[in-house]
C-alpha cells in the first residue's frame, strides 16, 4: 500500500516542482482585474524529494518489521495524505541500561516519540526533527523539544544521509548526552513545533552552523 501511495505521489508532482496556487482576482476602480498576491507560484515537493522520502520510509519500515538488531523503533505516518511528516518511536529497549532507558522502563513509558518533517527539496536540505513526548532533559534535547545536532543544520547536512542512520545517531547522541526524564515528563505543553524551531534556530546561531 505504501509503495502504491509513493508511485501515485510521484506521478502527481509537477515536472518543474512548482504549482500554482488558486488565483483570485480583484476589480480595480477602473474596472480592470488584477491578480492578488495569492496567485504567486509556490514550491511543491520535487520528484526527487518524493522518491527519496518514500525510499527512506520504506527502508525504515522494513528494518522495523524485520526487527533488525539495534533498530528498536516504530514508524508511522500521522497524516495519511502525506508522507513528508513521520512519527518515530524510539522504544525504551533501544536506550539499553542508560539512565533514560531505566527511567522509561520503570515508568512503563514505551519510549521517546519523535516527529520528522521533510522539506520539499529533500535530500538537499535536512529534515526538521523534534521530540513530541515525554519531556526530556539533557541529551541535546532543547527546552521546547528541538534536537541540537549539527547534522540537522544546513551546513552539517549531507544529501547522502539516510534517515535510518540519522535516527540511530540522534538516539546515540541522547544516550551520550545523559538524557533523562524531566521531573514532570507528561508536561508536553512545554513542547511545540514552533518552539522547537525557535530553539533550533537559536542553537544554530550560537554554534555558527
Amino acid at each position: 500500500v505504501f509503495l502504491f501511495m509513493a508511485e501515485v505521489a510521484v506521478a502527481a508532482v509537477p515536472e518543474e516542482g512548482k504549482q500554482e496556487s488558486p488565483i483570485s482576482e480583484e476589480v480595480s476602480p477602473e474596472g480592470r482585474t488584477k491578480q492578488s498576491p495569492s496567485s504567486k507560484s509556490v514550491m511543491a515537493p520535487t520528484k526527487v524529494a518524493v522518491q527519496r522520502v518514500a525510499s527512506d520510509f520504506g527502508q525504515l519500515l522494513a528494518a522495523c518489521a524485520a526487527e533488525e538488531p539495534d533498530i528498536h523503533m516504530e514508524a508511522d505516518l500521522p497524516d495519511e495524505t502525506t508522507f513528508f511528516v513521520w512519527r518515530v518511536l524510539f522504544q525504551y529497549t533501544g536506550f539499553g541500561d542508560s539512565p533514560l532507558g531505566r527511567q522509561l522502563r520503570d515508568a512503563k513509558v514505551p519510549g521517546v516519540l519523535l516527529e520528522l518533517r521533510f522539506p520539499n527539496d529533500f535530500p538537499y536540505a535536512p529534515p526538521f526533527v523534534r521530540v513530541v513526548e515525554p519531556v526530556i532533559e539533557g541529551g541535546f534535547v532543547l527546552p521546547a523539544g528541538g534536537v541540537c545536532m549539527e547534522t540537522l543544520s544546513a551546513s552539517g547536512w549531507a544529501p547522502a544521509t539516510r534517515v535510518e542512520g540519522l535516527l540511530q545517531g540522534i538516539r546515540a547522541q541522547m544516550i551520550a548526552g545523559d538524557a533523562r526524564l524531566a521531573a514532570n515528563p507528561k508536561a508536553t505543553h512545554l513542547y511545540s513545533e514552533a518552539g522547537a524551531k525557535r530553539d533550533f534556530d537559536y542553537a544554530m546561531s550560537a554554534h555558527k552552523w
